[in-house]
């Protein structure tokens, strides 16, 4: 049996037996969380960091909520291939995930 609960911040706990996940709902726009983001496009954050020419450092704050200067905020959407606008919309987005096992 599966339980769903959606909390206030968007976030939606998964319970199935013994499992559990968190996971975040993409927002109103439809533009997933930044470290979502990076994932669903086969990439790591160094990946990222590679493609666009910012430090690690710059692409791991993002993922967690921290908008980078306007340079970097615009090496990172080039590398994404996306709006500059969009990229911003999934930083602010950004909400560290949990996805863990309970232990057996």
């Amino acid at each position: 049996m599966k339980e769903v609960f959606r909390l206030a911040d968007n976030r939606v706990i998964e319970v199935s037996g013994t499992d559990f996940s968190v996971r975040y709902i993409a927002s109103k726009k439809g533009i997933p969380p930044m470290y979502e983001l990076v994932q669903n496009m086969g990439m790591s954050q160094a990946d990222l960091a590679r493609l666009s020419g910012v430090s690690h450092s710059t692409v791991n704050r993002s993922c967690n909520g921290s908008i980078p200067r306007a340079v970097n905020l615009k090496s990172l959407a080039d590398a994404l291939s996306l709006p500059v606008q969009d990229v911003v919309e999934a930083i602010r987005n950004a909400n560290p995930t949990i996805n863990m096992r309970k232990n057996r």
